[in-house]
């Protein structure tokens, strides 16, 4: 049996209206539900007092009952898809199911404790939390439980995973713990009071918890906090859209659109303690609780907006706030239905109280909202028609009486505005509600007509206009002739009158002699002296001129010059090449004729002949010249007359002499040049003079090579049989060298030697030399004879040796030390093993490999050959 309600607040309420749409559903036993898990609409679980566990996937139409066998009260429930789950309780309980709930397996708890809550963050990675700070961890989906560490031995209520790495436990005495690495250590997080915190819900890294001290929400997964409000839940659900909603103690239960921002109570079931809540869809879910309760709900929102009054005339537009899922909106005013959808505009019906009712409705249920609209009068303005003004002319505009306050259009706040200038103006007034209107005129000003009478008169003169006379004491006016322009404004004649200056002028000019007589203007002007006449100027009125003439005089002026032989002088913007006398007419500074007379002059010109020689780095200085190179040079200097003299200068020069020579000799051999014994490398020169008297340089670059030097790096005895070796080497000097012994043998590495004395020389590329005595002695000592037991095979080979030692032998006091012809170290071994293979790793050739046992030692001739 199915009980459903529809609960609705009444209507005309100006505050935001919820209608609440629910379904009592009927449940096989009747428990204390304390947790529910549901994957959608339709499938879900509930658990609760002694052991119940029912499943439902039809939305709750019917139930199934599982079997746990036990009787302990369940405190906690989670699943991870459709088939696997798990709840905990009282006494350390701990089950779980692989088939969706139809049949349930008991999991091994360490502890006894009375366990809360259970959350996975994957099928093998899960967390119990229970009594006395327990927490459980498990990396098996459960088949193993180990305690972890909570630091705290408060109760913990609620165990949530934020990621597979974060997770947040809460409990009693506002414990609030985070653990950053899958739950295996734990951090205490504050910042949300010290009252017991009941319930914990996540979504991505928002997260919301509730408890005793109300409820906080965090939007970087716990690590800070805000109070949201002082509502105290016991069960918290969203779904990510915004959408939270949370249930508690006595009928509580409350939803929040906006993450928990502001919330707003459903009122469902009166007095049940609400234990579990999901969500399943758009504002919908389900709930649990006391005494058996399981409801279906959903809720919806209504909520109007708009102005609280306008005035007559203006459109208004009303909205209802937007809420997710597929509503329809219904809005009703005084003469019926104005419009569907989530706003509308209209003009309100009329003056006074106007109330609007808003409808919301899906699958079902329906919430309303209204809104009281006051519409209120507003004020008239009329300025009036268009008005047209001659200039000069005012015009008053006023506004009505019955308002506030006047705003036109220049700013300014009186009742009336006085115009005498074209425009466009415009009023607004404001009445005591509040209300607006406003008008505007165009006013156009029109021109009177206008002349302007602008006249030049002599000095004297007068004008008559329009009856009135004007002169020089009474130049400028205005005439008015009334009506008489076309528009039927008035005409006016400016009168302005300008005097030409006709002040006598005064002249003093200055004329050369040579320019009289001349005349000026109407006189004839025939010397020095005064004179007097009377012109009329540019604007046609007399005017007297007075002239003073001066007359100027001529000059003659005679002067001497010469130039340099070959040369020029220039006189009068003229080159000239020959004596003479020269006569020219200039213009003095006065600007008269004068006559100039130059005799010009030329001086003859000097020449000397060098020839010099000097030797290589010394130079010769004509006047302020320097030459140091063999050539014909001329060379130009200023006389004593200031023109020019010449040199003609030979000049040879006489090299120095410079030879270089080069010698090579050995450390500690000597070289004789020019009578000097020299032994260490360097340059030498000697300075003597050449056949010119010139000095010159021999230079001797001399070089002393090192003597090579030979050493002893090894010799073997001879036991008799002509075994005996020796091995040489070389330092320093210059390769490549040549090595000869006394027997007649070469190289550095001597075999088949027999005891006795031995002379060896070295010769290297520089022809140096060093010689060695070497001895082979007989054998005197049983130990180098005990080492013929070493074998080193194949020998002939083509890179690999094997040699076997002794077996009494401590391989591990054996060195081995393979050497070219020349006595170089080739590679180097340390005994490992009684039988060695030694990778040789050299070119095709002859070799001495040396056997080194403590102070016994051997050399064994070997041969690489492919």
């Amino acid at each position: 049996m199915k009980t459903i309600y529809a609960l609705i607040f009444s209507l005309f309420f100006t505050a935001t209206i919820h209608a609440q749409c629910l379904e009592e559903l009927t449940t096989p036993v009747s428990a204390d539900w304390s947790a529910a898990h549901f994957l959608s609409a339709e499938q879900g679980w509930l658990t609760g007092e002694s052991g119940q566990v029912l499943q439902t996937t039809n939305g709750g139409q019917s139930w199934a009952l599982a079997d746990l066998r036990t009787h302990v009260n369940l405190r906690g429930l989670t699943f991870l898809g459709q088939a696997m789950g798990w709840v905990v309780g009282e006494s350390g309980v701990i089950r779980r199911t692989t088939d969706g709930g139809l049949s349930w397996q008991q999991q091994f708890s360490p502890v006894g404790a009375d366990l809360n809550s259970v959350d996975f963050a994957f099928s093998n990675l899960g967390l119990v939390a229970g009594d006395c700070g327990t927490l459980l961890r498990t990396i098996n989906g459960g088949t193993a439980w180990t305690w972890v560490d909570a630091g705290t031995p408060n109760n913990l209520n609620v165990v949530r995973w934020v990621n597979a790495q974060t997770v947040l436990a809460a409990g009693e005495g506002g414990v609030l713990l985070r653990s950053t690495n899958g739950g295996q250590t734990w951090n205490s997080l504050g910042g949300t009071g010290t009252g017991d915190h009941y319930a914990l819900e996540i979504q991505g890294n928002e997260v919301w918890l509730s408890g005793a001290g109300g409820t906080y929400y965090s939007d970087n997964a716990g690590l800070s906090w805000e109070w949201l409000d002082g509502r105290r839940f016991h069960a918290l659900a969203a779904d990510g859209s915004g959408a939270v909603v949370g249930a508690g103690q006595d009928g509580l239960v409350a939803a929040s659109t906006d993450g928990g921002q502001s919330w707003d109570n459903l009122e469902l079931i009166p007095g049940v303690d609400w234990s579990a809540v999901a969500l399943t869809g758009t504002r919908s879910g389900y709930l649990a609780g006391s005494g058996g309760t399981v409801v279906a709900f959903r809720w919806i929102k209504a909520a109007a907006s708009g102005p609280v009054s306008v005035c007559t005339g203006e459109t208004v537009q009303l909205n209802a706030e937007a809420i997710p899922g597929n509503p329809t909106y219904l809005w009703e005013g005084p003469n019926g239905i104005i419009g569907t959808g989530s706003s509308v505009s209209l003009l309100p019906a009329s003056a006074g109280d106007n109330w609007y009712v808003l409808s919301v409705e899906e699958d079902g249920c329906v919430a309303k909202d209204s809104l009281l609209l006051q519409v209120l009068p507003a004020p008239e303005v009329n300025l009036g028609s268009d008005v047209a003004l001659c200039e000069g002319e005012t015009l008053l505009l006023a506004g009505p009486d019955d308002v506030v306050s006047y705003a036109w259009s220049d700013g300014s706040g009186n009742a009336e505005l006085e115009v005498a200038t074209t425009g466009i103006y415009s009023l607004t007034v404001v009445n005591a509600f509040g209300c607006t209107d406003s008008d505007m005129v165009a006013v156009e000003v029109q021109e009177n007509g206008t002349l302007l009478l602008d006249t030049l008169l002599c000095s004297g003169e007068f004008l008559e206009v329009n009856g009135n006379f004007y002169d020089e004491f009474n130049p400028v006016g205005t005439e008015v002739l009334p009506g008489a322009a076309v528009n039927g404004c008035d005409s006016l004649i400016l009168v302005q009158i300008e005097y030409s200056i006709t002040e006598p002028i005064t002249l003093d000019t200055m004329v050369c002699a040579s320019g009289f007589p001349f005349m000026y203007e109407n006189i004839e002007v025939d010397g020095s002296g005064d004179y007097f006449t009377q012109i009329l100027n540019a604007d046609g009125c007399p005017q007297m001129i007075f002239l003073s003439v001066q007359a100027l005089q001529s000059y003659n002026v005679s002067f001497e010059a010469s130039f340099c032989e070959g040369g020029f002088y220039v006189w009068n913007e003229q080159i000239l090449t020959n004596p003479g006398t020269y006569i020219r007419d200039f213009t003095a500074t006065d600007g008269c004729d004068s006559t100039v007379t130059l005799i010009l002059t030329e001086a003859p010109a000097a020449e000397t002949n060098l020839e010099l020689s000097v030797c290589e780095g010394e130079t010769v200085m004509v006047g302020d010249m320097d030459f140091d190179a063999t050539g014909t040079y001329e060379v130009v200097l200023n006389g004593a007359a200031g023109c020019d003299s010449i040199v003609n200068l030979a000049l040879t020069v006489f090299p120095n002499d410079l030879a270089t020579e080069t010698a090579e000799i050995c450390d500690g051999e000597t070289y004789t040049w020019e009578g000097m014994m020299l032994s260490e490398p360097g340059q030498y020169q000697l300075v003597y003079t050449n056949a010119q008297g010139c000095d010159s340089i021999r230079v001797l670059d001399l070089a002393v090579f090192p003597n090579p030097e030979l050493f002893i790096v090894d010799t073997l005895p001879d036991n008799g049989s002509g075994n005996g070796a020796a091995v040489l080497d070389v330092l320093q000097g210059q390769p490549p060298f040549s090595v000869s012994w006394s027997n007649g043998g070469v190289g550095l590495v001597q075999t088949g030697l027999l005891a006795g004395n031995y002379t060896v020389t070295v010769t290297d590329g520089n022809d140096c030399s060093d010689t060695l005595s070497v001895t082979v002695p007989m054998t005197t000592s049983l130990r180098e004879v005990g080492l013929q037991k070493v074998s080193v095979w194949p020998n002939p080979g083509t890179g690999q040796l094997w040699v076997e030692l002794p077996g009494t032998w401590d391989v591990g006091a054996v060195q081995l030390v393979l050497y070219n012809a020349l006595g170089a170290q080739v590679r180097a071994w340390e005994g490992q093993e009684v039988q060695q293979a030694l990778d040789l790793g050299a070119p095709n050739g002859a070799y001495l490999l040396m056997i080194q046992y403590r102070e016994y030692r051997q050399m064994q001739k070997v041969i690489i050959a492919d």
